[in-house]
């Protein structure tokens, strides 16, 4: 759990960082945590609408069945995208690439954290009394 919570802090700060970046001046901490916490609801919703959507519009073509899987993953990505977008004041495409950067930070840095080799303490032998 203690992994999670690193893990989810260290993505905060890295999304933070990179719209800081890409916006060219700061972004409210605050609105970052805020479009991360609304981002995934919102792509559920999304992906729920465009699933429910297609698959109306399949009752009158069936081929659009094919669609309607990779329809609903878009509209989701789109909606959670713009949530990030319109909190922090940035473009869609710069948000996905805020996304895309604080992603693979956070998977270097989870790389260094967790498979760098530390050496083990090697306890000191405890000293002999007597009885």
């Amino acid at each position: 759990m203690l992994g999670l919570a690193v893990w989810a802090l260290l993505w905060l700060l890295a999304l933070w960082g990179s719209l800081t970046l890409l916006k060219g001046r700061p972004v409210n901490p605050l609105l970052v945590l805020l479009a991360a916490v609304l981002a995934p609801i919102l792509f559920v919703l999304g992906a729920a609408a465009g699933l429910f959507v297609s698959v109306v519009l399949a009752a009158v073509f069936p081929p659009l069945l094919l669609l309607a899987v990779p329809a609903a993953f878009l509209l989701g990505v789109l909606l959670a995208l713009g949530a990030i977008s319109a909190l922090t004041g940035v473009g869609l495409l710069r948000a996905l690439a805020a996304v895309l950067l604080a992603t693979l930070i956070t998977a270097l840095a989870s790389y260094l954290i967790w498979h760098t080799a530390i050496p083990p303490q090697i306890p000191r032998p405890a000293p002999l009394r007597p009885f």
